[in-house]
């Protein structure tokens, strides 16, 4: 029986709180990641590449009941330092967007400075099990640029994936999780398999394969926390929430 939802983790970063900085909102602790991750296994829930997840939507093709699929933004360095020997530790398959022209330098779009995956690194994550897609080539707001340049940062990003991978199933995720109907249009146009928001898209998820909603897990996020995280009314849950703050005076 396929699940009702299957819940999109999205991460960041994975690295101790003294290395934070300010945007502290998309790291989580080691320790806490391999809390949730243990919990996973230990529920019994099986991590999908992005692809496994998109058949399954297109093509009704069974995946087992208890189903997450696991996402990082950005390819940070840590990822492959501190994230991968975690993953591998439980049995975990993660979903990695890269970057692609930052590929081995550092994270320009917020002047932090933090490294990001290398090519060294990357190859060795695609051998270890991990999925790669695209992020665009420079981290761009594509709902800001004019369509000559969304166009040329998605196809390109695009093919330096593909390169990565040697596969043609490119999935997409928008940076800062910024999307309309027309870049939802320009993604599907430019030959990925699907788009992935952050907390916009359909409640049910095949009604829309290019704003496909996710679960952001933060610093602060409880082992319960998470626990409802991966819970399939936990969407609309959120959304009744969201619902009373809005009508709160």
């Amino acid at each position: 029986m396929n699940p009702s939802w299957v819940p999109i983790l999205c991460y960041h970063r994975v690295c101790p709180e003294a290395e934070f900085g300010k945007f502290r909102s998309i790291c989580v602790t080691p320790e806490n990641f391999r809390s949730q991750m243990r919990l996973l296994k230990t529920l019994g829930y099986t991590s999908l590449s992005i692809q496994n997840f998109i058949a399954n939507q297109r093509l009704q093709k069974n995946i087992p009941s208890k189903s997450v699929v696991i996402t990082f933004d950005d390819g940070y360095a840590d990822n492959f330092t501190r994230a991968f020997p975690i993953l591998k530790e439980f049995g975990m398959t993660a979903n990695i967007f890269l970057v692609t022209d930052l590929i081995g330098k550092v994270n320009a779009w917020d002047g932090e400075q933090v490294p990001l995956l290398n090519p060294d690194q990357i190859r060795s994550m695609r051998d270890g099990g991990m999925i790669f897609g695209s992020h665009t080539r420079n981290h761009i707001d594509m709902t800001k640029e004019v369509p000559e340049k969304v166009k040329a940062e998605l196809e390109g990003s695009r093919r330096q994936v593909e390169e990565i991978t040697l596969r043609k199933d490119t999935a997409f995720c928008y940076p800062y999780g910024r999307l309309n109907e027309e870049t939802k249009r320009q993604v599907r146009d430019a030959g990925y398999s699907c788009g992935l928001a952050t907390d916009s898209g359909p409640l049910e998820q095949s009604q829309d394969l290019f704003e496909l909603r996710r679960v952001q897990v933060f610093p602060g996020t409880s082992l319960f926390g998470f626990w409802k995280k991966i819970q399939p009314w936990y969407p609309r849950w959120m959304e009744f929430q969201n619902k009373i703050k809005k009508i709160r005076p």
